[in-house]
């Protein structure tokens, strides 16, 4: 049985980690193939630990074949990752590397058991344990029922309290900055209520807009995501009524302490929205 909870385990990590990273996608977060390949490739060694109860040598090849290619992505992550955190850029590679290392397990298991199982146990019974036998029918749709109960219980909870959306309506300070990079000259906008979040937006129809106006904020309609209470991240809607599109394509967010550790100081942290 050790067999099927590490399918299970690294099934779900897998699951949980790329589809956790697709929805970032939402705020503009770039969408790689190999990101598609772990989601998928998750599910079939998801599915490898009950496959695994009724015949576990087709559950490991299958668990294997998917982890091999679920373990591309996360090769990538690891070798891509790096932040001006040096704390949260270890993080991100400890959370890269334990996938790897379960893979690698996995892989190395089915290896054994698809081509030397039978000479391994000759040699040694003790390693019999390592290459079992479907276990009772009966048992194993036990297994598989309450497995399943559980997971619909815990997918139930995840459902109805992560991804709630809200709208807000704030008004916003502005500055204006001259910018090399993007040939666009960068409004910052401030939340007056939470000074540790900002939205940089690279316009010059927008820094024109408000020059000539005699506003000094700028009315930005957004929509909060939040997993049980807590901030995901936020996207704007509107700028002063229009899409941030009628601006142009450069609109950012940030917040301080992630890859803005020099404003930490200055701002200390809020979660208004929350």
């Amino acid at each position: 049985m050790k067999f099927f909870f590490l399918y299970l385990l690294t099934g779900f990590m897998i699951l949980f980690q790329s589809y956790y990273s697709m929805l970032w996608t939402y705020w503009g977060a770039s969408s790689t193939a190999l990101l598609s390949v772990a989601f998928y490739s998750s599910i079939f060694i998801f599915l490898s630990a009950f496959i695994f109860l009724f015949s576990p040598r087709k559950a490991a090849i299958t668990a294997s074949i998917s982890s091999i290619l679920a373990s591309l992505y996360y090769i990538q992550a690891f070798f891509s990752t790096g932040t001006s955190s040096p704390k949260l850029e270890l993080l991100n590679k400890a959370i890269a590397i334990l996938p790897i290392m379960l893979c690698t397990l996995i892989v190395i298991h089915g290896i054994a058991f698809f081509f030397f199982s039978d000479l391994i146990t000759e040699r040694n019974p003790k390693w019999k344990s390592y290459f079992p036998e479907p276990i009772h029918r009966n048992l194993a749709y036990i297994i598989v029922s309450a497995t399943a109960l559980t997971l619909t219980g815990i997918v139930s909870v995840f459902m109805i309290y992560s991804g709630v959306q809200k709208k807000i309506i704030s008004e916003t300070n502005w500055t204006i900055e001259e910018d090399t990079f993007y040939q666009e000259k960068k409004v910052l906008l401030s939340f007056p209520n939470a000074r540790n979040y900002f939205i940089s937006v690279y316009s010059n129809t927008l820094s024109d807009e408000l020059i000539k106006s005699n506003s000094s904020t700028v009315k930005v309609e957004m929509t909060v995501t939040l997993d049980f209470g807590k901030l995901r991240g936020y996207h704007v809607q509107k700028l002063n009524d229009k899409k941030p599109s009628y601006y142009g394509n450069y609109v950012f967010y940030f917040e301080c302490g992630s890859g803005y550790p020099e404003c930490e100081d200055q701002y200390p942290i809020q979660k208004p929205w929350e």
